[in-house]
């Protein structure tokens, strides 16, 4: 969340606040609001209408974040859905860097980098899937190194030492929103973007 977030976030608040007759200081918004600001806006406020929803009790940050994040599995089929989505509109010529070191991480365990994964099959994707799936969820609760995946252009450039014309990586940053919704709310994950 940005700064301009805090208005529409500390609204949504108190109005869960309200429901659970839980009392709200300032600095107590100010405290959640830090604590889930590295989330987008639109995920907190979903998850917020959500625990209005479903919960019994005012949610802690944790709580929230559970709810906004997803599930580890809606976690894993969103990585899913970014790496093939970029695999279709990027390509592995040129370097890409997700923003996520575990979906970096993951790739590179299963494909064995991100130039290798051009010899994805259609005819594999449902088995590749479910080892996708598997190794995400495994390499969550590791430490993994930050960076970007080097595409073919890269590697063939520093392998004949041309340092200086590799380029940078393209920034795949978030996933689009509306896309993460299909994704986990229709159970869509396997089929790609």
């Amino acid at each position: 969340m940005t700064p301009n977030d805090e208005p529409p976030f500390a609204q949504a608040l108190v109005m869960t606040a309200e429901i659970f007759a839980e009392p709200l200081s300032e600095a107590r918004i100010a405290g959640y609001f830090d604590a889930l600001g590295d989330l987008e806006l639109e995920a907190v406020l979903h998850g917020l209408a959500r625990m209005r929803r479903e919960s019994t009790f005012f949610p802690k940050p944790a709580d929230i974040r559970a709810v906004s994040e997803g599930t580890p599995a809606d976690q894993g089929e969103i990585a899913w859905g970014r790496f093939l989505h970029a695999l279709e509109h990027v390509g592995t010529y040129r370097s890409v860097d997700f923003g996520d070191a575990v979906l970096h991480a993951t790739i590179e365990a299963v494909f064995g980098g991100w130039v290798e994964c051009w010899r994805l099959e259609t005819k594999d994707l449902p088995y590749r899937h479910a080892e996708f799936l598997r190794t995400y969820r495994a390499m969550r609760a590791r430490p993994t190194r930050s960076g970007h995946l080097a595409g073919q252009l890269e590697l063939d450039n520093r392998a004949r030492g041309f340092e200086t014309h590799i380029p940078t990586p393209i920034a795949l940053g978030e996933f689009p929103q509306r896309r993460i919704k299909q994704l986990t709310s229709r159970g869509e994950g396997s089929t790609g973007p």
